[in-house]
Formats: C-alpha cells, structure tokens, sequence
C-alpha cells in the first residue's frame, strides 16, 4: 500500500509495498510526529519538518523515504542546547590551552636541571619562583541535567544545520563598497540572521572599518541600536567617524568604559591577555572614558536592550577578560555581536574562543596579498636586519619572562644600538614609524630622533586619547616625517601616508607581526611602495623570535622579504 507524505511544499510518496501489520505501525509514527491525515488529498501532511531522533529515523527505514527533519535545537542568550547524537566530532569545540604554572623548586629541579643539589640550593637561597608550561585541554562544551549538550552560540555553525537567530536582513544598496566588501557584508548579515553574529577577516588596508559603517548602516535600518568598540580610544574613534560617512549613528565607547561603567567590573591589572603588555600597563586605566550619570544611565539600558548589536574591532581580543565580558552581555546575552580582524590569531592557543563568543569567521577572507594583486594596497618589501647579540644575555632565572625582559631591557638600553636604529631612520623613507614595546625605549629614541628630524612625533599610552588623535591626524596631513610609537599603534591605525617602518624589539606574536607591516600597504597618492626594516638580534630569545617573524612574513606571497647582513654586534 502506498503512502503519500506532504512536509511544507514538497511531497513524498512511496510506493514500495507495506504489509499491513507495518501500515498500522506506520501511521503511529506519523501520528507521534504530528502529522494529519488529509482525507481529500488522501497524505499525511505537516506545514515544518519534524524533529529528528529516533522515532524519526525509524519511521524513515520502514517507508525508504528521504524525509526532511529539523534537530531539537534551542538557543537561548549566548549558547544553543542541542541533542548529543546531533555531535559526532566533540573536539571541535575544545582546544589546547598552552600556559606557565607556579611551581615548587624541587618540581623545577627535577625536569629542569642537571644537578639537582645545586639547582635546589640556588632556588632557595636566591628565592627563585619558578614557573613551567603546561597543557591542558579546555572544553566549551557541557552536558545538561536533561541530557542535552551545550555549545557557544558562535560554534553554532560548526553544527552545519540551518538556524534562526533573528530575521533576514534586506539589504538596501552596496553603493561604495567593493566587490569583496559586499560579499564579506552578506556573509556577516547571513551569519547574524542564523547564529545572532560573525567575524570578518580583512587585512590591514582593505577597509574594514569602512565596511562597519555599512554595516552599522544596515542594522539601524532594522532597527537596532549599534555599539562600536575596541580596546584603544583611537581605533573606537575611527569606527564612530567611518559610521558617520555612512549617515549611521552610533555609539562608541571603548572596551574599558563599558567593562567598569555597566559591569561594575574591576580588571585588577589584568587583561587576560598575556600578548598585550601595554594594554594591561597603560590602555586599560587611559582608555577610559567618562560619563555623566544621565549618560550612564542612557548606556546602560541602550547596552542591556536586546535589539543591541555590538561591533568589535581588533577581534583577536575577544578571549581577553574584558572583551568576552563585553560580547557575552551585551543585549543580555541576545544582542547581535560581529567582529573585524586582520589576524584570527592568538599566541597562547585560544582562536577557537575568538570564535565562540562573537561568531563564525565569514568568507571570503582578504588577505593582504590579495589586496596588493588586485591594486587596492602597495607592494612592500620587508629588510630584516641580521645584527649580534650586543652582549646581551639573560639572567639565570627560573621564570622566562623574567629573563627574556633582562635581555630586551639590555637591547633597549644599548647605546651603539640605539644610535644605529637613528642612523636607520634617518635613510628611511618618508614618513617613517618607529615601532618599540616599551614606553621608555619610545623616549628614547624620541629624544635621540628628534635632534637630527625636527618634524619628529612620540605616541605611547602615556598620552592622553585626544593628544594621540592629533599626532595621529598630523601623520594624516603630512605634518609629521617620524612617528615614534610602542606597541598600541600596532592596530588599526589608519595611516596612509606612512612608507616605511622601523620594527626595533622584535617579537613573535603573529597578529602583531603581520599587522605591523599592514600599517604601510595603504594606498595613498604618490606611494608606490613601502619598505619595512626589521631588526632581527641574535641575542637568546629575540634570535628565535626573528625566525618565526621571518616564516610569518613569507606566509603573504606578494611580500617581499629581504635578509641584510651586518657587521653589529
């Protein structure tokens, strides 16, 4: 006996031959999932798929249909509650988390040395506090009380089953943008009709900030009130002001406002965030704005409204306390939350949470490679400077980053060094932007800089927002020939004029590395090329770190990466 299945507009009939004592089975399981019987056009009929599982699944074998079904999935603020045999792969929501632990001289001793004694005696009496790494693997999945799994709404889309986080959005013109830019735009706004969220990778250059002001644009126009933020007044600015080209209003508050002003949070020096030193010494207490309480109190019920949405430059931050704080809150944990990044990428292991807590990264991707190919940035070529070690070694020490803050201290402090990078920047392009880490080597070669370039500018966290913004603008219109900065201008920065850089103390951070060089390959009139020196020590640690540097920058095919030999040491 045939059967004849309608779900929404398709229909199924098979016509395979059912003895009777099944077609009574059959029509209980069509029943339980809550089909009804039309008796004029003689099928089980059903306006949605029903719900997968295992009365489903039998109900498929004993008909041979390919029914359609939808899973029990319910997302509720920033997680979506899904049944287990929905997850064949748990690993795709966990990571490894690589991290230094305190431990005790003899558990040092042991795997560290190759004289015990000695090595107990030197970590007692000279009060060492040692540290080692460790893995461990971090789950963001759990299981429920009622059985059910629970994922971060921003994996949702790993699940590859089509959901419904918001309604779609109608798009009203792409006027502006490029081919590319509008392609990232739908996939952001496809990604937040499903999982309530994205994050677009862009190189430095390819307007991302241009196309958050679309974007913003677009999520007024459906009614949603639209925060702009990120960790540096700077960078939280430049989205307000790319918005406003748009005609979108927006709010724009930095990270740090919003943590302590609606969370009444206290980041106790922390950022969570073991890559961003300056951010935790000096942008978290200088970034923060203030508030009258009329405007607090307009903040906190514009923040805590569910029809909020979020956008958060430099979004390779999210995993940081704060960040996360904010993307996991805002709206109540309902609001729309999307991210920009040139670098999905995290020295310690935690990409997999960049994800989690905004969203799913778009496609297509731009790389900065791409950009220079189709004419939109200039070709760069990148001399990394192979100097000695200056004499400087590290410290016997227990902690590493003890020791390797010894040998940069040693670098940032020598002399014939520092003359040299002078010397460099003095032959380099024009303008120029030195880039250090640490706030005192930036005075320094400010001071030093400055007797031979008058037009000389020094930018760090110690100077205030306002006063960063009218260095940065005098860079814009020409008014400046050498920027000195530490490693908050490392970001977002829009700075077209620049044509070369100067990277003085190295590092290994992938983000930093390829956003340093990203500063230069904006397009601007009369710039035809960039040049990059980077200057690569063989003192212990900074020889390794411009190893890696040098495997990261030939990661971009259209860099051109240049090794200079010298006599320095």
């Amino acid at each position: 006996m045939p059967v004849k299945i309608r779900i929404a507009d398709r229909v199924f009939t098979t016509t395979q031959y059912i003895p009777s004592e099944y077609f009574l089975e059959v029509k209980e399981y069509l029943k339980r999932l809550g089909f009804r019987w039309n008796a004029e056009a003689k099928q089980w009929e059903r306006e949605e798929p029903p719900q997968c599982g295992k009365l489903f699944d039998e109900l498929k074998a004993k008909l041979g249909l390919n029914l359609p079904c939808k899973y029990d999935v319910k997302i509720y603020r920033n997680f979506v509650y899904v049944p287990e045999d929905l997850i064949t792969d748990f690993s795709q929501f966990e990571y490894t988390l690589t991290k230094y632990k305190r431990v005790s001289c003899e558990e040092y001793c042991a795997q560290r040395a190759r004289n015990y004694e000695r090595c107990i005696d030197r970590c007692e009496s000279e009060e060492w506090k040692p540290v080692m790494k460790v893995e461990e693997v971090v789950r963001l999945w759990a299981r429920t009380e009622d059985g059910k799994i629970r994922i971060p709404r921003g994996l949702a889309h790993k699940l590859n089953i089509a959901m419904k986080f918001t309604e779609p959005f109608m798009i009203d013109a792409y006027e502006g943008l490029r081919d590319y830019q509008k392609q990232v735009g739908d996939a952001l706004l496809k990604s937040a009709h499903q999982y309530g969220g994205g994050i677009a990778v862009m190189a430095t250059g390819s307007g991302k900030s241009f196309l958050a002001g679309w974007l913003a644009k677009q999520l007024i126009r459906h009614g949603y009130n639209v925060i702009v933020t990120s960790l540096s007044i700077d960078l939280t600015n430049q989205l307000r002001d790319f918005a406003n080209r748009w005609g979108a209003k927006v709010h724009a508050y930095t990270i740090q406002t919003l943590y302590r002003r609606l969370l009444n949070e206290d980041n106790n020096n922390e950022n969570g965030n073991g890559e961003d030193e300056e951010y935790k010494e000096v942008l978290e207490y200088m970034d923060e704005q203030d508030l009258t309480k009329q405007e607090l109190d307009a903040l906190h019920s514009l923040f805590f409204n569910r029809k909020t949405a979020v956008i958060i430059d430099e979004a390779h931050h999210v995993p940081a306390k704060m960040v996360k704080a904010i993307s996991m809150n805002v709206g109540d944990g309902w609001g729309l939350r999307f991210g920009l990044t040139a670098t999905p990428y995290r020295n310690d292991g935690k990409e997999l949470e960049i994800e989690a807590w905004v969203g799913g990264i778009v496609e297509p991707r731009i790389s900065s490679s791409y950009l220079i190919q189709h004419g939109f940035a200039v070709p760069v070529t990148i001399k990394m400077i192979r100097t000695g070690n200056w004499k400087c070694k590290a410290k016997e020490d227990a902690n590493p980053a003890r020791a390797f803050a010894s040998v940069r201290k040693c670098l940032a402090e020598n002399t014939e060094r520092n003359k040299f990078i002078v010397d460099l920047v003095e032959q380099a392009p024009k303008p120029t932007m030195v880039l250090t880490s640490l706030v005192s080597h930036a005075e320094t070669l400010y001071r030093l800089i400055k007797s031979r370039i008058q037009n000389t500018a020094l930018a760090t966290g110690v100077v205030k927002g306002s006063e960063r913004e009218a260095i940065f603008n005098a860079v814009r219109n020409g008014k400046v020939d050498v920027l000195v900065a530490t490693t908050l201008a490392d970001e977002g920065l829009d700075l077209p004029p620049l044509r070369s850089l100067v990277l003085t103390l190295g590092g290994k951070s992938k983000t930093r590395t390829l956003q340093r060089i990203g500063r230069l390959v904006r397009p601007y009139p009369g710039k035809s090329m960039a040049i990059a020196y980077d200057i690569w020590d063989s003192a212990e640690f900074f020889e390794n770190q411009g190893a890696i540097r040098k495997e990261l920058y030939e990661t971009e095919p259209y860099w051109k990466v240049e090794i200079v030999h010298t006599k320095l040491t």
